[in-house]
C-alpha cells in the first residue's frame, strides 16, 4: 500500500489539478484490483477507463462498491454517497477507499479505520 504522507510529499505536483482524479482512481485499481483482467482489460492507458463495461462484470459488493467509487473519482464527480460506497466493505478495502478519497481531495482525514 502506499504510505499517503510520503506520496504527497514525494510528488507534490499531483497533489492538485488534472492528476488528483488519476491518481485517486489508479490507487484503487492497483491496490484491490492488481491482477484482475475484469478490468485491465477495459483500462486503456491514454486513452481512458471503460467502467461501464467493467461493472458489466460479476463483481461482490465490496469490489463493486470501489469499482463504483473509483468511477465517480475518475469522472470528476465531487459529491458522493459515501455511505452507501463505504458500507460494505471490510477494513482492507475500506482503508484503500479513504485513501483514495484523501488522494483525490489532497489532504489527509484526522481519522482513520484499525
Amino acid at each position: 500500500m502506499i504510505v499517503l504522507a510520503a506520496f504527497l510529499d514525494a510528488y507534490p505536483y499531483l497533489a492538485d489539478g488534472p492528476w488528483a482524479d488519476y491518481r485517486a482512481t489508479y490507487h484503487i485499481l492497483y491496490n484491490c484490483f492488481a491482477n484482475d483482467c475484469r478490468v485491465w482489460s477495459h483500462v486503456m492507458p491514454g486513452i481512458g477507463i471503460d467502467f461501464a463495461r467493467i461493472l458489466e462484470q460479476d463483481f461482490s459488493s465490496g469490489e463493486r462498491c470501489l469499482l463504483q467509487l473509483a468511477q465517480m473519482i475518475w469522472s470528476g464527480r465531487t459529491e458522493y454517497n459515501i455511505i452507501g460506497v463505504l458500507a460494505p466493505l471490510d477494513h482492507r478495502n475500506l482503508q484503500v477507499a479513504i485513501e483514495a478519497i484523501e488522494l483525490r481531495l489532497a489532504t489527509r482525514f484526522d481519522w482513520y479505520c484499525e
